[in-house]
């Protein structure tokens, strides 16, 4: 079974069984007089009609037809109503907000869509009452905490579930679900057991769904596009505050797109106490948002299966990697995702100094940054990052120096083993960390210095590399692997050069010297610089043992074949 609609039953399943069957139904129309025109005022009618409801009733709104109100509709400690949408639409004045519901839980929006009407021209006269608020920067549906007063904390909290509820040009968000805090007076009560199917946040001005202290939230499916006139600009925003916790939030089979800032922003606060933890962002499709895809600030993040393409950036905002990880970022994987065509001439994935424990595998990065020539597919800041089993293919080929992946000189103790490399620019691999284990990778129709290794204690082995796309020269800045510090093992890695008359690149070529050069196997070569030790081989500091050359190479790699 397809997983968003695995996940859409289980939804569905978790809101109270015979909740239609238990109340009553009522019609905005008939029952509260309600005109549904788009233009006359019915926020007594609909305020009226939401005063009425309680447990297991169901109020129809009119299929199809608008309902305009001048200011914001409150429902306040709410249980297991339904909001019966038909297709359609709240309407409301610029600003004011459509709907605010509080202290609820167990409840249902169906088929409404919430319109914050903020492209009405208020330059008319006389002024469209929808002008009323011109200055007001609400919501357009804001959801605030789960508890009704008088109800425990130790409660259970009856889920509450959107299915293609639309919030659209809001003057600030089209959907917000929030907490209530401590400021607003009361007790802080968060909002939790609460789910999005198939909704959608367009044209807003700000965020297109905030998400900020919510406990077991989840966003199934959906387009979330065109939000931002400034920063955030986020298609879905999941953010924390003072003293506001937000844990196990997952956005699945979600579309997000030409959104102003980023496709998902997940960050916390940097006062003490602000927290994101438990986030999963899995297949779901990012492209054209103009910040990037995902910057993140949480803690326990999976980013998984989803698909990235056609990023370039155009707006003027201040653009960074399509995946961005600072420095608060911990315990993250990213895995299984496709990243294509992107050309954006910064790095793809992007870990900040200080992150711990990322791991980035099993991904496909193709076609990136290849006019632009700058920017790797994964540039790693972060000690102890993990880059393992993925496809890099086409990465930077035009530049001067690519690369692929980049581990920087903050980055010790990283591994990056078993990945395949096809048409990658100069320096596929880049290293300038100290202890970076580089193992068992192949690499194909690379150019000069395919690795290139500038961090103390490297360990470089069991490596493929050629054969090559170019042939090359035999300056010192020219090599198929360049080690260019001492300590570390260079073992069992096999290099093949180009098979031309004269050969013309270099080898192996080590600047200093490692603790071991061992069983390594070099081919078609310079004849005279197929390992070379710049600073003369030292028997007292390095072993040299094994290692074999031969002066037949290969032919010359077509990346295009």
């Amino acid at each position: 079974m397809n997983k968003c609609l695995l996940i859409v039953l289980l939804v569905a399943a978790a809101v109270a069984p015979g909740v239609e069957a238990a109340g009553t139904r009522y019609f905005l129309k008939a029952d509260f007089d309600a005109e549904c025109d788009g233009a006359v005022n019915d926020h007594d009618e609909i305020q009226t009609a939401l005063n009425t409801i309680k447990n297991g009733d169901i109020l129809e709104f009119p299929a199809g037809e608008t309902c305009f109100t001048r200011t914001i509709l409150k429902i306040n400690g709410g249980t297991g109503f339904v909001i019966e949408g038909n297709g359609a639409t709240l309407l409301s004045s610029i600003g004011e907000g459509g709907l605010i519901i509080k202290h609820s839980n167990g409840f249902e929006i169906r088929d409404l869509t919430f319109d914050g009407n903020r492209d009405l021209d208020c330059s008319q006269t006389p002024i469209p009452d929808g002008c009323a608020c011109v200055d007001c920067l609400d919501d357009n549906l804001i959801i605030r905490g789960s508890t009704p007063v008088g109800v425990t904390p130790q409660d259970p909290r009856p889920p509450s579930l959107l299915t293609r509820v639309r919030g659209v040009n809001s003057a600030r968000d089209g959907i917000h679900i929030k907490g209530y805090s401590m400021d607003l007076g009361g007790n802080i009560d968060p909002t939790e057991n609460i789910s999005l199917v198939d909704c959608d946040a367009l044209d807003n001005s700000r965020n297109g769904l905030t998400i900020a202290e919510a406990r077991n939230a989840r966003v199934v499916g959906g387009l979330f596009a065109r939000s931002g006139d400034d920063l955030p600009g986020a298609g879905i925003d999941i953010e924390s505050e003072l003293d506001q916790l937000d844990r196990d939030i997952e956005v699945t089979g979600a579309t997000l797109s030409d959104n102003f800032g980023n496709g998902i922003q997940i960050t916390q606060g940097v006062i003490p106490g602000a927290v994101v933890e438990q986030v999963r962002v899995i297949d779901n499709e990012f492209f054209n948002n103009q910040r990037g895809a995902i910057r993140n600030r949480a803690t326990q993040v999976t980013i998984a299966g989803n698909r990235f393409h056609d990023f370039s950036f155009s707006s003027g905002v201040t653009q960074e990697a399509t995946i961005t990880l600072f420095e608060q970022s911990q315990d993250i994987l990213i895995a299984g995702n496709s990243l294509s065509d992107i050309e954006t001439g910064l790095p793809v994935v992007w870990v900040e100094n200080k992150a711990e424990r990322v791991e980035v595998s099993h991904n496909l990065f193709d076609t990136i940054n290849t006019i632009s020539g700058t920017g790797a597919a994964v540039q790693m800041d972060a000690v102890g990052g993990l880059v393992a089993q993925n496809q890099f293919m086409r990465i930077a080929t035009g530049a001067a120096t690519g690369p692929a992946v980049f581990f920087e000189t903050t980055a010790a103790d990283g591994a990056i083993v078993g990945n395949e490399f096809f048409d990658i620019g100069p320096r596929a691999l880049w290293t300038t960390s100290p202890r970076a284990l580089i193992s068992d990778n192949v690499f194909e129709c690379g150019r000069k210095n395919v690795i290139w290794a500038a961090g103390e204690d490297s360990l470089i082995e069991g490596n493929v590399l050629g054969p090559l796309a170019e042939a090359g020269s035999s300056t010192a800045a020219d090599s198929v692997i360049r080690y260019r510090k001492s300590g570390g093992l260079v073992a069992g890695n096999s290099l093949t050069c180009i098979d031309a008359t004269p050969s013309v690149q270099r080898g192996l070529l080590l600047d200093l010297h490692p603790t071991a050069v061992l069983d390594n196997s070099v081919a078609g070569c310079d004849p005279n610089k197929q390992i070379q030790y710049l600073a003369g081989l030292d028997p007292l500091l390095t072993v040299d043992r094994g290692n074999t050359t031969s002066g037949v190479g290969s032919a010359q790699c077509d990346p295009n074949l």
